[in-house]
């Protein structure tokens, strides 16, 4: 009889620093940003059929730090309002979960 496993990737907090570098153009702020960030990863694995090991941790807990890299542009809408958008982009690399009890 096999195991059915299932596992699960949360991120429990995030936080970094970025730059932001753009200029004026007509009445649009386009920008691009650049910075890193660091972000603590919780990976689960749960059984759904069969059993684990008891030696076999459930739960790895590890902090990544990664860049991130992006482009956006502001708008005015008011004399004190500006909306905007943007895409941002968060690199850890590749990464590993062991849940071996070695």
């Amino acid at each position: 009889a096999g195991s059915v496993v299932q596992n699960s990737i949360k991120a429990k907090d995030s936080y970094g620093a970025a730059l932001k570098l753009g200029g004026l153009v007509d009445k649009a702020l386009p920008y691009i940003t650049l910075g890193v960030v660091t972000t603590k990863f919780e990976t689960t694995r749960a059984n759904i059929v069969g059993l684990l090991s008891p030696n076999v941790p459930s739960k790895i807990s590890k902090r990544l730090t990664g860049f991130e890299f992006g482009a956006g542009v502001d708008l005015p809408v008011s004399d004190h309002i500006t909306v905007g958008a943007r895409y941002l982009h968060t690199e850890y690399g590749k990464q590993t979960a062991d849940f071996s009890n070695g």
